[in-house]
């Protein structure tokens, strides 16, 4: 491939501008929420992934018993940011072994 001057190569490569703003927005503060009730940044890599799973689950029926805009009881943050940072945390504990599914099915 002929190199041209001023181009960028990222042909292929992810294109974090296709997040919603909106989403990040989000679980930084559900995440400034959870340092200061737990005072470290990176505990949750230490919760077992059922625990995720059942906080992302109570969130969404929390959601689904009252409307899309409903507030957590201890936060008074959206739900549905909590869903989201549940959904984000299960997907940085389960990355390794959802890249291995995705091999397998290529």
């Amino acid at each position: 491939m002929e190199q041209i001057k001023g181009a960028k190569y990222d042909e292929g490569k992810p294109r974090p501008s296709l997040v919603p703003v909106e989403a990040i927005e989000a679980i930084m503060q559900v995440r400034e929420f959870g340092k200061a009730k737990y005072a470290d940044a990176e505990d949750w890599r230490k919760v077992p992934r059922e625990k995720w799973l059942d906080a992302l689950l109570r969130h969404v029926l929390h959601i689904w018993n009252n409307n899309p805009l409903a507030l957590d009881d201890e936060s008074g943050l959206p739900a549905l940011w909590h869903v989201i940072t549940n959904a984000a945390f299960l997907c940085a504990a389960y990355k390794d072994e959802l890249q291995s599914c995705q091999k397998e099915q290529l």
